[in-house]
């Protein structure tokens, strides 16, 4: 982890400072973050639940879809359909 060896600390010491302010871990923080964006593009946007998993930068589509169903309750395609 590159930015934890700029800040002169240890990866352990860097996650720990992490959660106690964020309440998230580094990773935990990071899928939160593509999710808020994987959400603002499938209700403000066409592009396809494809297009959309590589912009947030997931693996596939289908570990997408099962990861967004999993934290929103609902597939990317059901989101879109009530939040649009």
């Amino acid at each position: 982890m590159p930015h934890a060896d700029r800040a002169v600390m240890g990866r352990p010491s860097f996650r720990r400072l992490f959660k106690q302010h964020t309440g998230l871990s580094p990773n935990q923080y990071l899928l939160e973050i593509r999710i808020r964006k994987a959400q603002s593009l499938l209700t403000n946007t066409a592009l396809s639940v494809q297009r959309i998993s590589e912009e947030t930068g997931f693996e596939s589509s289908f570990y997408f879809s099962r990861f967004f169903k999993q934290r929103t309750g609902l597939s990317p395609l059901n989101y879109r359909k009530a939040f649009r």
